[in-house]
């Protein structure tokens, strides 16, 4: 722009005298504000502004590490220098901001059974300061899979998170956050949480006196929320009804079953007994399942019968066994136990069975026999009857229908032969009688002969009688039809509902019912 300043001079001279002299002179190029900071978000676009004041013309050029450049997509930190020839020099800076990066070596420093401590370093946050954490967690085997989450100051790197259930397995990890948003999670990391007794006793308690000296208890676990852990196994306690004496406790292994079963033996006859049960881990035993009380039976139950196979098929089992008789407790009846996987199906064809028997008096059911496995036989395959029958159907009536094309055309095809050779022979019959008449008439005689009548042709190979005596019928009927069977005692056989079948071997045509025959017939 153009500027001038002004010089003030004074000459002392008899009378002051002052002079204003503009003299012009040209403004260099500047930049007002030297450095500037330009944020901008990953992804978006940056307009960066460099504003310079002085006399036009203006020129200005961008460099970076001293070097002329052309902006093109900008990293995670660029500086930018402009400058003006024989002018002025501005720095910008561009920091491109993001989401923070993910936490690193997350790890647990102390685990309990209710809650646990956890760290982690500091990510890249994304040249924008952290502002909280978030430490997510979750059942990482049984139950359900529902997150949960624990917000921390973005200045801390450790925290102590509560509300675990014991002896429990989880996966925790940690997420990053800062104003532009969350990050990526960081690796996740399995624990479990230190196991405590079981909380609940095993349900749906059942007990049953089996022989004098045994009673047979059932039951199933507690629901696993309550176990704190893996069960190792249960605890099954007995004693004697209003004894003084303490329960005695005998263990079974605990396994992936839903329900369990424990025969305690050594009992006192006709005696009734306390039971209850209860789990147990590795922290200690839970509390016990509602009391029952069984008393042993009076008599002895029947042993197990021995099975045997006697035969199969493919439907079917035959099996055997020895009555053992017992007159102080006569047996009442059997129960015959099989079982295929899952099906509750009869018998099925090349199938794997499990077969046993126990016998029933008036004390219960006996224990079991052994289990007999045995396999039915192949089915036989046989050719569906319907599909048979419909096939044969088919087939007979594709026969039928090429026959009846076959006759009507074979009969069709005879009777132009024969109406054609029978024209043949009538000229050749009527030729040979005018040379006849030709060479025998008596020219002085007249000539009586009346006209010959009308001739009739027959098809060859049929059977007829024509009255040669009677010239008046000179029609022969051509609506003969073929008979089924042939005449008796000259008349044909009954005709009934159009259904016919032919047979072109009895095809018989009788001419005497249509003329009067006073003389010979004639024969073709």
């Amino acid at each position: 722009m153009d500027s001038s300043f002004f010089i003030y001079l004074r000459l002392f001279v008899l009378l002051p005298v002052m002079w204003s002299v503009a003299i012009p002179e040209d403004v260099p190029a500047r930049f007002e504000e030297k450095f500037k900071v330009e944020i901008v978000r990953r992804g978006d676009i940056a307009a960066l502004r460099c504003d310079a004041t002085g006399d036009q013309p203006i020129s200005i050029i961008w460099f970076k590490d001293k070097k002329e450049l052309e902006i093109t997509k900008l990293s995670r930190y660029e500086k930018f220098e402009t400058f003006q020839k024989n002018g002025d020099e501005r720095n910008i800076k561009v920091l491109v901001v993001e989401v923070p990066g993910q936490p690193l070596n997350v790890k647990l420093l102390h685990v309990w059974a209710r809650s646990v401590s956890i760290g982690w370093s500091a990510p890249y946050s994304g040249n924008s300061a952290i502002t909280q954490y978030r430490v997510q967690y979750w059942r990482d085997k049984h139950g359900s899979k529902k997150l949960y989450e624990e917000k921390i100051k973005g200045t801390l790197t450790t925290a102590v998170i509560e509300g675990f259930q014991a002896g429990t397995h989880y996966a925790v990890a940690v997420v990053a956050e800062n104003e532009l948003g969350h990050g990526l999670p960081s690796e996740t990391v399995p624990f479990q949480t230190i196991e405590e007794e079981p909380e609940g006793p095993p349900s749906d308690l059942w007990a049953e006196a089996r022989a004098p000296t045994s009673i047979l208890v059932k039951w199933k676990p507690s629901i696993r929320e309550m176990w704190h852990g893996e069960l190792k196994g249960y605890y099954v306690g007995y004693k004697q009804q209003r004894s003084y004496h303490p329960y005695t406790y005998e263990s079974i292994e605990a396994t992936a079953s839903e329900s369990y079963e424990y025969l305690i033996t050594g009992l006192s006859k006709s005696s009734p007994y306390s039971i209850r049960v209860k789990a147990y881990n590795k922290a200690g035993s839970g509390p016990t399942s509602q009391e029952l009380v069984v008393r042993t039976l009076d008599g002895d139950l029947p042993r197990s019968p021995p099975v045997s196979l006697v035969s199969t098929s493919d439907s079917a089992l035959t099996v055997t066994w020895n009555q053992v008789v017992n007159r102080e407790d006569p047996l009442i009846g059997y129960t015959l136990n099989y079982q295929r996987g899952t099906t509750d199906h009869w018998l099925h064809a090349d199938t794997l069975y499990r077969i046993y028997l126990t016998a029933i008096n008036k004390h219960g059911r006996g224990l079991a026999s052994d289990i007999t496995t045995v396999k039915t036989k192949q089915k036989e395959q046989y050719l569906d009857l319907s599909v048979l029958i419909v096939t044969v159907m088919v087939l007979l009536d594709v026969i039928v229908i090429i026959s009846a094309i076959i006759i009507i055309y074979v009969v069709k095809s005879r009777s132009r032969a024969s109406h054609i050779n029978a024209l043949a022979r009538q000229r050749q019959n009527i030729s040979a009688a005018d040379a006849q008449q030709i060479g025998t008439v008596d020219k002085g005689r007249p000539y009586t002969q009346g006209d010959p009548g009308t001739r009739a042709s027959l098809p060859l190979g049929w059977t007829g009688t024509i009255c040669a005596g009677d010239r008046t019928n000179k029609t022969i009927r051509k609506d003969l039809q073929p008979f089924q069977d042939a005449p008796q005692n000259g008349l044909p056989a009954k005709q009934e509902n159009n259904s016919k079948s032919f047979n072109s071997n009895s095809l018989n045509i009788n001419f005497n019912q249509m003329c009067n025959c006073t003389s010979n017939p004639l024969k073709f």
